[in-house]
C-alpha cells in the first residue's frame, strides 16, 4: 500500500473514533440528564410525603424509603461523569496525534553515535508508546 493511502487510512480511521468517541459522550451525557431528572423527581415527591407527615398526614415510614432512593440515583450519576471526563480524554488525544491547522511534526534525538546512519529525508516509523498499539495504526513517514 503505497504511503499516502497508508496515512490517510490511518486519517479515515482516527476520525470514525473521534465521531465514535463524540457519540458515546452524547449518550452518556444522556444517561446522566436521565439520573438528574429521576433525583428530581424523587425529591419533589420526597418534599410532599415530608409536608404531609409533618403535617400528621402522611406515614414518616414513606420518607426513608424516597432519601434512599434519592441517594441511590445520586451515586449513579458519578459514573456518567467519570466515563464522559475518560471519553474527553481520550478525545482530545486523537485531537494531538491529528492537528487540524497543521502539518504533523515529530522531533527526535538521536544518539552521536547514530548520526551517521540518520540523513534528511529518511523514512521512520515512528511508534507512539503513549497509545495503545491495538487502536493506533503506525505512523509512516
Amino acid at each position: 500500500m503505497p504511503e499516502n493511502e497508508t496515512v490517510e487510512a490511518n486519517v479515515k480511521q482516527l476520525s470514525a473514533r473521534k465521531q465514535q468517541i463524540c457519540h458515546r459522550i452524547e449518550g452518556i451525557e444522556a444517561q446522566q440528564a436521565g439520573l438528574e431528572s429521576q433525583v428530581e423527581l424523587i425529591g419533589e415527591k420526597l418534599e410532599g410525603q415530608q409536608s404531609l407527615s409533618d403535617r400528621g398526614r402522611g406515614e414518616a415510614s414513606g420518607v426513608l424509603p424516597l432519601r434512599r432512593e434519592a441517594a441511590r440515583l445520586e451515586r449513579q450519576i458519578g459514573g456518567p461523569v467519570v466515563q464522559a471526563s475518560e471519553a474527553r480524554e481520550r478525545l482530545s488525544e486523537i485531537d494531538l496525534i491529528v492537528p487540524h491547522d497543521r502539518p504533523l511534526v515529530i522531533a527526535r534525538r538521536v544518539q552521536t553515535i547514530h548520526t551517521n546512519q540518520v540523513h534528511v529525508g529518511q523514512d521512520a516509523r515512528p511508534r507512539l508508546s503513549t497509545f495503545n498499539a491495538r487502536t493506533i495504526s503506525e505512523l509512516f513517514g
